[in-house]
């Protein structure tokens, strides 16, 4: 064997592989959301709902129910919830996926579950009174 055919058959290279060159495009993917997922959770700032103050979670209250209910006018279109759907258990599952990733964004679940609080006993006094 000759010395070129020793050197053709070997290829150097100048860059090093990296483990994720190795990674098919789904798991190229995975890693990807599993970045972002770890990225956004570090992002997040850790508030301890129990020391906040009674008007801050007032103040936070408002703030939520009001980006709740801009995200409700703006990312749901009920006419193309009616044109996707097929029949009306998909009409509702759809409507109700939607609101439940709005209502469940960031801390937005806390301060939705205050106000299911208030209107239940709303409702309960309203129906013990009549």
């Amino acid at each position: 064997m000759s010395s070129n055919e020793v050197n053709s058959s070997f290829h150097i290279r100048t860059n090093h592989d990296t483990p994720e060159d190795n990674l098919t495009e789904r798991e190229r993917e995975i890693l990807r959301r599993t970045d972002e997922l770890a990225n956004r959770a570090n992002d997040n700032k850790v508030i301890d709902f129990f020391q906040l103050s009674l008007s801050d979670i007032i103040l936070n209250w408002s703030n939520n129910m009001q980006a709740i209910l801009i995200d409700i006018t703006e990312e749901i279109n009920i006419d193309n919830i009616i044109k996707n759907s097929t029949n009306i258990v998909d009409f509702f599952k759809t409507l109700l996926f939607q609101l439940w990733h709005i209502f469940t964004k960031e801390f937005r679940i806390i301060y939705f579950g205050i106000t299911l609080i208030f209107i239940s006993i709303f409702i309960y006094f309203t129906t013990i009174t009549s």
